[in-house]
């Protein structure tokens, strides 16, 4: 099971906690706001399934970067309209036949799964 342990530390930041790690999310504009940090776990996840696919392939993608970009609605509830991961692969020259077989490997990254399956979230006060 994964768990995470997120702790008010003040009007506007939060501390969050897993295993031994441990950031903070600030809604106040000093730094990762939650749905930042939502993207960046997209990102993430997307940048290993990449370093995977890489050596499973021995493909040269060592030196990359995910960037990922959002549009939230403007209807209620708030959420994401769209998500779009663009990776930059650089220092290796890849052919279509093999970036279509990138995306479709990093497609099975857990993170891009749990946002399409659509997960039911269940919210409890003890």
């Amino acid at each position: 099971m994964y768990s995470v342990e997120v702790t008010s530390r003040g009007e506007t930041q939060f501390q969050a906690k897993s295993k031994d790690s441990e950031f903070i999310i600030d809604t106040g504009g000093q730094g990762m706001q939650p749905l930042d940090t939502l993207l960046a776990s997209l990102g993430a996840c997307i940048g290993v399934y990449l370093r995977y696919y890489g050596a499973k392939n021995s493909v040269k993608l060592n030196d990359f970067t995910v960037k990922v970009e959002a549009d939230l609605g403007k209807d209620k509830p708030l959420h994401f309209k769209a998500i779009t991961a663009t990776v930059q692969v650089r220092n290796t020259d890849l052919d279509a036949k093999t970036r279509d077989s990138i995306v479709q490997f990093i497609k099975s990254c857990p993170v891009h799964n749990t946002l399409k399956m659509n997960p039911e979230i269940v919210i409890t006060i003890p």
